[in-house]
């Protein structure tokens, strides 16, 4: 081994001064030494380690040339290459370093599984629409986890098919106040408050124009999207009239607009809306 290690104290140094080395006058701390031999494998030792392990250590005196290069200040002549320091580490031996606790990495955070969307099937004819919906949301088993129902249909001859998706979701493009939502309302219960029959904008002015897709739009007050919806039609909170109130209209503007698809995309606004594409 070829370590180099400091005398660490000024009493370690007194003590080789004294004992070992009479007549050297200027051993400091901040002196080094080169050690041979320690009786182990260790291939380094820290100067705050020095010698407590051990109950002797043979160590060579640097070459003055060395001290030079490596700008140490102290400078001593032996008659020796090799000298017993087994006094300065006499006193060190009993004192036993406590072990210190290994260092455990901490824990990688586990990320949070991300719920699986769910998607639902259901067909349903024109003549029994509202009820047919009505008794599936009632039974429907919505994800506790999931804060958000949309949906798609296509319509073929007297049937509506829809397929439903149900998901985590916290944005939304835009969460308008209802007063902002420029169609006209209508209450047609206690419960059931909506806004259809809109504008659509021109030069930012609202205009009145049933050619428009967006005039036929359902906006439903109270509700965030459709899974909130169908959460109260679970809790009781909707019953089947108030239900009906509502889908009787969609009905009746996919019937008037053959061509097109009643959706709840519910993305860009957060208001449960209808619409047809």
């Amino acid at each position: 081994m070829n370590m180099i290690v400091h005398l660490r104290t000024q009493e370690i140094c007194d003590m080789v001064m004294k004992d070992i080395m009479p007549g050297v006058t200027d051993l400091t701390p901040e002196d080094n030494f080169r050690v041979i031999s320690l009786g182990h494998s260790a291939t380094n030792i820290s100067p705050a380690a020095t010698t407590a392990k051990y109950s002797y250590i043979y160590v060579e005196s640097l070459n003055p040339k060395h001290l030079d290069s490596i700008g140490m200040r102290w400078r001593a002549n032996f008659d020796n290459d090799w000298f017993n320091v087994r006094s300065v580490v006499a006193g060190l031996k009993s004192k036993k370093r406590k072990k210190t606790p290994k260092k455990t990495k901490p824990k990688k955070k586990s990320r949070k599984k991300r719920t699986k969307n769910k998607t639902y099937h259901i067909s349903v004819k024109m003549n029994k629409f509202s009820d047919e919906l009505y008794k599936y949301f009632k039974k429907m088993k919505i994800n506790k986890k999931h804060n958000f129902i949309n949906f798609i249909s296509e319509t073929k001859g007297d049937k509506v098919s829809f397929t439903f998706t149900s998901r985590q979701n916290k944005k939304y493009n835009s969460d308008p106040k209802w007063s902002d939502i420029h169609c006209k309302e209508y209450k047609l219960n206690n419960k059931i408050i909506i806004k259809t029959d809109c504008d659509r904008m021109e030069y930012g002015k609202p205009v009145k124009d049933k050619s428009f897709i967006g005039f036929f739009k359902v906006f439903v007050k109270g509700y965030q999207n459709l899974y909130d919806y169908i959460k109260a039609i679970q809790q009781s909170k909707l019953n089947k009239k108030d239900h009906t109130l509502l889908f009787d209209i969609l009905i009746k503007n996919q019937r008037q607009l053959t061509d097109k698809s009643l959706i709840n995309h519910n993305l860009d606004v957060k208001t449960l809306h209808f619409k047809y594409v």
